[in-house]
């Protein structure tokens, strides 16, 4: 299971949004994928 659907099932099953800390985590995770997927292929 990934790090993001972790968060998320944990953060759902304690009935809570998940915390800035954890959606921080999230964002730091997801930023290589996203500027490898944004940047140019040559």
């Amino acid at each position: 299971m990934s790090v993001v659907s972790q968060v998320i099932l944990n953060a759902d099953d304690e009935l809570r949004y998940p915390t800035s800390g954890e959606l921080k985590g999230i964002e730091n995770f997801l930023k290589p994928a996203v500027s490898e997927c944004a940047s140019p292929k040559r």
